[in-house]
């Protein structure tokens, strides 16, 4: 195990200082052994030198996210998911942090899934990067970065976003893509991560886009995106997500179908133009939206109403996905103008478009 993980790992339910018991193995490579905390007397599990801060989880939303997240990982994806090129690109696109900021850096990967995201960022040369997450996920990265980049500083810790076994201040990066929405408080869940990063570090995070954008001249189609929500997607979840992935599947078949001949996407589940319907995306895309207990949606200044409210500036917005954007945290009781660069591609989305009238904000079109 990496030393630098011993030293800022905390008990996840009370904060508390860990100690560490090795029973088969040595502190390079724990085979089994475990964390106790000196305050509440918790017990943690290490097993194959991961510890696993949620084990068994009690919480039935949470353990929900649990369970199909390691079937979404488990079953609909391989290892070229987690090494396909395509993510650097992809990754910078959103959150805008590039590859250097990450040169001996302290870092975490808040809800790694497979890895794919830890997979660059393992190429950047951190100090230390930390792979987290709550599903099986974790052990295919595990695999993956182990054996395609032996010589990149990570770990992995098996654990929930929602209550990190982490110390306050203690990462110069924490980024988070496409987690945070899939909580129960988004918005909780972003001033969680916030607290890990030292003064002077960056957050990056990328969430869902409520769709349609708002407008006033358009007030109408927003009215009915929300019962579009309220009354059909949020019914479909709180179903679906109570259900085996086996039967979610069988339910949506015919919707698909349905969808397809009528070439016409209601629930979400369908691509982009140039491959709209991809059965086997579709099927995927099932999973994550509706297995799933939570899948919020929110637009961007709620978002950066989060950073601010957690004392960051200099933002980055990114352009796709959106919503993206990332920060740096400002010193405790620093009071700055709002700094926010934009990154597009093409024309300026309207929803960012008034921030360009304001000459502390920047633009750059990359």
């Amino acid at each position: 195990m990496i030393q630098e993980l011993l030293k800022i790992m905390a008990c996840p339910e009370c904060s508390g200082e860990l100690r560490l018991a090795v029973e088969r193995g040595n502190l390079a490579l724990i085979e089994n052994g475990s964390l106790t905390c000196q305050i509440c007397l918790a017990v943690f599990p290490i097993r194959d030198d991961i510890p696993f801060f949620k084990p068994q989880v009690s919480h039935a939303g949470v353990r929900n996210q649990q369970e199909t997240y390691s079937t979404w990982w488990d079953d609909y994806h391989d290892e070229q998911s987690i090494v396909d090129e395509a993510h650097r690109p992809f990754f910078y696109n959103s959150l805008r942090i590039q590859a250097e900021e990450f040169e001996g850096k302290v870092i975490l990967d808040g809800g790694c899934g497979n890895g794919r995201f830890s997979y660059v960022v393992s190429h950047y040369r951190p100090k230390l990067l930390i792979s987290f997450d709550i599903s099986s996920g974790l052990l295919h990265a595990k695999r993956t970065i182990t054996a395609r980049c032996p010589e990149a500083r990570v770990a992995y810790v098996q654990g929930d976003l929602t209550r990190p076994p982490f110390k306050k201040s203690v990462f110069d990066i924490v980024f988070s893509w496409g987690v945070t929405h899939h909580t129960p408080d988004t918005a909780q869940t972003v001033s969680t991560l916030s607290s890990l990063v030292r003064p002077g570090g960056l957050m990056g995070v990328y969430v869902y886009e409520f769709h349609p954008l708002y407008g006033f001249n358009r007030q109408s189609l927003s009215l009915l995106a929300y019962l579009r929500s309220l009354f059909l997607i949020r019914p479909l979840r709180f179903f679906c997500s109570r259900l085996s992935a086996r039967i979610v599947q069988m339910i949506f078949t015919p919707i698909y179908y349905l969808e397809r001949f009528f070439d016409f996407g209601v629930v979400g589940c369908h691509g982009s133009a140039e491959d709209k319907w991809n059965r086997e995306r579709y099927r995927r895309v099932v999973i994550d939206r509706f297995k799933t207990r939570y899948a919020s949606e929110h637009q961007l200044e709620e978002v950066i109403g989060w950073f601010r409210q957690s004392g960051f500036n200099e933002l980055r917005v990114g352009s796709q996905p959106k919503v993206s954007v990332s920060g740096v945290k400002i010193p405790d009781g620093s009071s700055l103008p709002l700094e926010i660069k934009l990154y597009t591609q093409g024309e300026t989305d309207p929803t960012v478009a008034k921030y360009l009238e304001n000459d502390r904000f920047r633009k750059t079109g990359s």
